[in-house]
């Protein structure tokens, strides 16, 4: 059977964009990786492994680039930058600038995925819920709202939950698919805790009280952030190990 020029040119097309699909995909799982070691305070020798890590799979983006594409082009950019961010404050104690970097970085990787026309992937949509509840929890944490009415904040609530049902929604195959390594056990686990605290946090807002919606609040983001870990790319210890070397 003979195949058709168009066809495999489409084919060789087709090929290549799912190949630099998952490489994104391992990318992020591996910012997601460096994330959580911050987060639970691992020694500082294995973090900067965990960067090399990160940094690597980054230059692999570099690699396999569409030079043509200039939003493609940006994104990386600006992930190159991060990452050099990032490798500066490798040894500070500082997880709120960690945390904001490493959202930072992802939010360029999905920008990349844009390029390649893809949609928004699961990890996407659970990354937005989780900015969402951290500007819900900057309000309900500061004692005059955040200088919002409570329509705003009602908004802003609203747009949480619309977010949350959207991956809420998500069936285990089609997170796998585009996330083969994630942890299905930790996700679940995780998944059902986040709903539970979505519906303590929506139940506090009742009695219009701030102060009784602070610990749901932080509660369901603690455990979104936990939800967003299930990501995480192991990592590789004899690669990392080898690439020591390259870390500045």
């Amino acid at each position: 059977m003979k195949i058709s020029v168009p066809l495999l040119a489409f084919l060789l097309f087709f090929g290549t964009i799912l190949s630099q699909s998952m490489e994104i995909s391992e990318f992020e799982g591996s910012t997601i990786d460096l994330w959580k070691a911050y987060v639970q305070s691992v020694d500082n020798r294995q973090i900067k492994f965990r960067y090399v890590e990160m940094k690597n799979r980054a230059r692999l983006l570099n690699l396999h680039s569409n030079d043509e594409c200039i939003c493609h082009q940006n994104a990386l950019m600006n992930i190159d930058v991060l990452v050099e961010e990032i490798n500066s404050q490798l040894n500070t104690i500082d997880n709120c600038l960690i945390d904001e970097l490493c959202q930072n970085i992802l939010e360029e990787s999905f920008k990349l995925r844009h390029c390649l026309g893809e949609a928004a992937t699961p990890l996407e949509l659970l990354i937005q819920t989780y900015q969402y509840n951290e500007e819900i929890s900057t309000v309900v944490n500061d004692q005059m709202m955040d200088l919002k009415y409570w329509f705003e904040f009602l908004d802003l609530v609203n747009s949480f939950v619309e977010s949350w049902d959207r991956y809420a929604c998500l069936t285990s195959f089609e997170i796998k698919e585009s996330y083969p390594f994630i942890n299905p056990e930790i996700h679940k686990i995780y998944l059902n805790e986040v709903r539970n605290c979505t519906d303590l946090f929506l139940d506090s807002m009742q009695s219009a009280d701030r102060k009784a919606m602070v610990q749901p609040c932080d509660d369901l983001q603690e455990n979104l952030q936990e939800l967003i870990f299930s990501y995480s790319m192991p990592l590789v210890l004899d690669q990392s190990f080898n690439a020591e070397i390259n870390l500045q």
